[in-house]
């Protein structure tokens, strides 16, 4: 949802929920997301425009620092074209034992999968938890079968609780566990 909206039409057109936002907060202070082509196996050297890839910041510490727009979208809303086409994410690791972010669950779901429809532009989205766990006190429970899970992305990205410091390399992209508060399950 982030990098959807940070990028070509939404922003050509300002209806990103992101438009005008650049160097503000738009999720937790946990929250850094890097885009890595020089790092990543699965990288490259020049953008899809034909410019030098560097690596960027593209929200760090919560603060978005970066559009990713290609030339075009730059032309057209008059704004700096970043040193990299996206992709070869990185989000940091947090400071938390992904253990220790399950054990502070009280009652919730250890989502592994999601099958939802295309969020609204404002971020709203429902969907059914899939591959997914029943979490209480701590301890994960049992499968959940078709349970429904829905929010807001641009309210959950503020309202990140943990970031795990363990994480998965997908070899085009380092993902670790988020905690999330505000989630709706039915």
């Amino acid at each position: 949802f982030l990098l959807g909206n940070i990028s070509g039409a939404p922003m050509i057109t300002a209806t990103s929920v992101y438009h005008g936002r650049r160097g503000e907060q738009v999720a937790s202070e946990l929250l850094s997301l890097s885009s890595k082509p020089t790092e990543m196996p699965g990288g490259y050297s020049v953008t899809a425009d034909g410019y030098r890839a560097v690596d960027l910041e593209i929200v760090e510490a919560g603060r978005l620092n970066e559009y990713l727009l290609d030339l075009y979208a730059s032309r057209k809303t008059g704004l700096a074209a970043p040193a990299n086409s996206g992709g070869c994410y990185v989000v940091a690791p947090g400071e938390t034992a992904f253990s220790d972010m399950l054990q502070s669950v009280a009652e919730g779901i250890l989502i592994s999968r999601f099958s939802g429809g295309q969020p609204s532009a404002k971020g709203d989205f429902a969907g059914v938890a899939k591959s997914s766990f029943y979490i209480r006190d701590g301890e994960v429970r049992q499968p959940v079968s078709e349970t429904m899970v829905s929010g807001n992305l641009a309210q959950l990205l503020l309202q990140i609780v943990a970031v795990s410091r363990e994480t998965v390399d997908f070899g085009a992209g380092k993902f670790p566990w988020v905690k999330v508060s505000g989630i709706v399950i039915s």
